[in-house]
């Protein structure tokens, strides 16, 4: 990925994704991080996190893709559908035994 524009505190993005998969009209960045940007949605003033793939922008210290790692799955997030803690769609699970 080129990298296509700066990415600093205080700027406006418009229609953002953020991990959750719930797209936010106008947000102001509060901080950026290596892979991700946290956001303000301006409208309900709520902070979310962005990934800056997702923006088309060039991360920092991509992982390796291995057939091992355990880490953030993205788009198992993005299925959830989660917005903003109301409607949780998360599976009743037993709890193991031990």
């Amino acid at each position: 990925m080129k990298k296509a524009r700066e990415i600093k505190r205080g700027n406006t993005l418009l229609n953002a994704v953020d991990i959750f998969g719930n797209k936010h009209e106008k947000c102001r960045v509060t901080e950026v991080y290596r892979n991700t940007i946290a956001v303000l949605d301006v409208d309900k003033q709520t902070s979310w996190i962005v990934h800056k793939k997702s923006l088309g922008l060039e991360m920092e210290a991509p992982c390796s893709p291995s057939p091992k790692s355990i880490g953030f799955d993205l788009k198992g997030t993005q299925r959830l559908g989660i917005d903003g803690g109301i409607n949780h769609k998360f599976e009743k699970r037993k709890a193991r035994k031990l």
